[in-house]
């Protein structure tokens, strides 16, 4: 289980506290990091419940004096815009720690544009629940030196902390991540559709499934939708977006395009 208990001292910054920040944000905060946060939206604050933190009038202001800076947000124009505010406010010899998932050529021009400030991709995989338990993985790219600096602010939400390589190849393990789940979706939702044909019930066969050697979190998602084949529009964008990342990763190679293909047509039913 994810847990860390802070340097004495050490600040940190984050900038992105939706469904999926706020709880990882909480954590650090919990740990003793003296935590400043920024949001464009008053209510964001609500999720940090009573984490301790401080509240910023801007993301500039999240990023003077810290030690280490947490980026999580949507797209790749949000980590430009909010990584080049943030950048200039940032001291020589301090990280900022990209949480989105984007493309990784975003984070490698970010990193061009850096100065003396470090870079490190790391996208988390596991969600809500698993950000406020502690248990998330975290894929890193970048320095392993960095990784080892930054590293008691990363165990505060997860409990796997993994260098995949160099910069960016934290954010290629997450969208190949992404696109196998988001495949693995549509096949789940296929074999329940299968069963309804031949007349099996779809709760019980979900609940044999689900015991058995093809249990699956994508399996376990889907049979617990109403209809057992659609998630919400939201849901579903997102997950458009991370194929769209591993589509445009691949190139001619087939083993990408074989995920991409079965991928879409979940999220792009017809």
């Amino acid at each position: 289980m994810g847990g860390a208990t802070a340097p004495p001292g050490t600040a940190v910054g984050f900038i992105g506290i939706g469904s999926q920040g706020a709880p990882m944000a909480a954590r650090i905060g919990a740990a003793g990091f003296d935590l400043a946060v920024w949001a464009r939206r008053d209510r964001s604050y609500d999720a940090l419940g009573d984490a301790p933190h401080r509240r910023m009038a801007s993301a500039p202001e999240v990023a003077e004096g810290a030690d280490v800076v947490c980026l999580c947000v949507l797209a790749d124009r949000d980590v430009d815009e909010i990584g080049d505010q943030v950048l200039p406010a940032m001291r020589p010899g301090s990280a900022l720690l990209v949480h989105s998932t984007v493309r990784p050529s975003t984070v490698v021009r970010l990193a061009e544009r850096a100065g003396a400030v470090d870079i490190l991709d790391a996208p988390v995989s596991g969600g809500t629940h698993a950000a406020a338990a502690g248990t998330l993985v975290t894929m890193v790219g970048g320095d392993p030196e960095v990784l080892e600096r930054v590293r008691p602010v990363l165990a505060c939400h997860s409990d796997r902390i993994l260098r995949v390589g160099d910069l960016g190849s934290g954010l290629m393990a997450k969208a190949i991540n992404n696109g196998l789940f988001t495949a693995q979706l549509g096949l789940a939702a296929s074999a329940l559709a299968a069963g309804r044909h031949l007349g099996l019930d779809p709760d019980r066969l979900a609940e044999v499934l689900s015991g058995s050697s093809s249990r699956s979190m994508a399996l376990e998602m889907i049979a617990r939708l109403p209809d057992q084949t659609t998630l919400p529009g939201q849901v579903i964008d997102l997950l458009t977006k991370d194929v769209d990342i591993l589509d445009s990763l691949g190139g001619d190679d087939e083993d990408v395009a074989s995920v991409v293909r079965v991928a879409r047509r979940f999220v792009e039913p017809g």
